[in-house]
């Protein structure tokens, strides 16, 4: 198992985090303007439901510590063939 640091925010009393749309996703107009709207795409932590969130609201940001198990593929060395976010 390894320890990872994931950053959230408290929006309305439930924890969420923050994701970021890929680049093709930007080629959708509801995308795009959301963006631009500076509104931030979120999934609750609790349901884990996509929603989005209004730029302006009013959160808490926060830490939360998880834990991931590794896979034995995680675990070997592969020459580097891009990055998995």
């Amino acid at each position: 198992m390894k320890e990872h640091s994931l950053n959230i925010i408290i929006f309305n009393n439930k924890p969420y985090i923050r994701v970021i749309p890929g680049k093709k996703l930007f080629q959708s107009n509801l995308i795009h303007s959301v963006v631009n709207r500076g509104d931030v795409f979120a999934v609750c932590l609790e349901d884990g439901v996509l929603t989005i969130l209004p730029g302006v609201a009013e959160v808490e940001k926060s830490k939360a510590v998880v834990w991931i198990k590794q896979t034995i593929a995680e675990k070997v060395q592969f020459p580097a063939q891009g990055v998995l976010l």
